[in-house]
């Protein structure tokens, strides 16, 4: 039975590389590759892995990310699926599913708060405590503006849950509550048909 226990158990750098199990700093996770830093997440240096999302919900973030885009005008920019460097030490490295950012820095890396306008969540199976409550608390103390958060339904258009950052409190206030269409004037005017996925 022993033996058989021990043949069982794996030990972490079993089951992942090593660099995944210490804490990572800011110049040690720009020297990494494209492939290192694909599908996870930096919190407090350590690295999260992101499950692969569904085909609805990759097809829903760039549904948003789409309107978003042509939205906002030359001044701003709406893409999918990069890192958003919300502080150094620890290193925080968020990657939203729609980041709205200013377009003159489409260029810099890393991406800072100071460059963007707008994230956007969709809540998977997995992600929901993280989505509506620890980025929430992330992306406001960062400073970033608006906050999207987007709620699967499993019948019906999604809900989408807005959210506008109080610069007195450092918190976000509840916004409007859309389905079935999202028509906004800020930060921007923009309208997006959620019943399209």
């Amino acid at each position: 039975m022993a033996d058989h226990v021990q043949g069982v158990l794996m030990t972490a750098e079993m089951v992942a590389p090593a660099w995944m199990h210490e804490q990572v700093t800011a110049e040690q996770y720009a020297t990494w590759t494209e492939d290192q830093c694909a599908g996870i997440e930096i919190v407090d240096g350590i690295v999260l892995v992101s499950p692969s999302a569904s085909k609805r919900h990759h097809r829903l973030a760039r549904l948003l990310a789409n309107a978003l885009d042509q939205a906002a005008g030359p001044d701003w920019n709406a893409d999918t699926d990069f890192d958003v460097r919300l502080q150094d030490v620890p290193l925080n490295n968020r990657r939203p599913d729609v980041t709205v950012y200013r377009a003159d820095t489409i260029d810099v890396t890393p991406t800072r708060p100071e460059h963007v306008l707008l994230v956007v969540e969709v809540v998977s199976p997995g992600s929901e405590t993280t989505d509506r409550i620890v980025k929430t608390d992330q992306y406001a103390r960062a400073g970033i503006p608006f906050y999207w958060r987007v709620e699967q339904a499993v019948t019906g258009a999604p809900i989408v849950y807005t959210y506008v950052l109080d610069p007195a409190t450092g918190r976000y206030r509840d916004g409007e509550v859309f389905t079935g269409v999202v028509k906004l004037r800020a930060p921007f005017p923009v309208e997006v048909d959620l019943g399209r996925i």
